[in-house]
C-alpha cells in the first residue's frame, strides 16, 4: 500500500500545484489509507485537507499533519509529523519563531531551531536543501534574525542528508536497530531518510 507522506499542496506557493481538497478527494480516490500533508514551513493546507476527509464517501483517509521544513542554513528538508496534541504546539511554536524573524511570507529556520521543539515530531531527513537555489542560500544567525543574513557559496554549506541525520542521532544519544524507520521510545522521535 502506498502512502503519499510529502505532499505539498497550493499553501506551499509556488511548489505545490493542487488544492488540500483535491489532494484528498484523489487519495480516496485511489482507495489509499492515508496521505501526508506537509506544506513548506507551515500547517496551512491541514484544515482544509481535514474539512473533505470528513466529508469523503467510501474508505475514509487518514489526513496526516506534518511539515516540510527548510532551513535557512542549508540542512537538508526534513519532514516533521508530531505524534500528540503537545508535539504539534511545539512544531507550531518552531514555525512561529522562523517566521517572526522574517520578511511576511518567508520563514527562516536553522537546525538549531529543530533542535529546540523536537520533543515529539517524527523526523524524514530528505537528501537535500530545496532552500538551495543555484549557487547561494540565505543563511541566518537565529540570534540575529535578519540581520545575521548572509550569503553562502554551495560548498560552504553543511554535510548533506546522512551527517545532518547523524548529528540529530548524536543530539539524541541514540543507537537505533537496524530498520528503515528507527523509532525511540524514550523521546518520541522517529527518523527516516529517504532520498528523493
Amino acid at each position: 500500500m502506498f502512502v503519499e507522506l510529502g505532499t505539498a499542496t497550493n499553501f506551499s506557493f509556488l511548489r505545490g500545484a493542487s488544492h488540500p481538497e483535491e489532494y484528498v478527494a484523489m487519495a480516496g480516490g485511489f482507495a489509499m489509507p492515508a496521505l501526508g500533508i506537509a506544506d513548506r514551513n507551515s500547517l496551512a493546507g491541514v484544515v482544509r485537507a481535514f474539512s473533505q476527509a470528513k466529508r469523503l464517501e467510501g474508505p475514509p483517509v487518514r489526513v496526516l499533519v506534518g511539515a516540510r521544513l527548510v532551513f535557512a542554513d542549508g540542512t537538508p528538508d526534513i519532514l516533521a509529523y508530531p505524534t500528540d496534541l503537545a508535539a504539534y504546539g511545539r512544531l507550531c511554536r518552531l514555525l512561529t519563531a522562523g517566521n517572526r524573524r522574517a520578511a511576511k511570507g518567508s520563514c527562516i529556520l536553522a537546525l538549531t531551531d529543530l533542535l529546540d521543539w523536537i520533543e515529539g515530531l517524527r523526523l524524514i531527513v530528505l537528501d537535500r536543501s530545496s532552500a538551495v537555489e543555484a549557487d547561494a542560500v540565505p543563511h541566518a544567525d537565529p540570534a540575529l534574525g535578519e540581520a545575521g543574513l548572509k550569503d553562502l557559496r554551495a560548498d560552504d554549506l553543511p554535510p548533506p542528508a546522512a551527517a545532518v541525520e547523524g548529528m540529530l542521532r548524536a543530539w539524541l544519544r541514540f543507537v537505533p536497530p537496524p530498520s528503515p524507520a528507527n523509532d525511540n521510545p524514550d523521546t518520541g522521535l522517529s527518523l527516516i531518510h529517504i532520498s528523493e
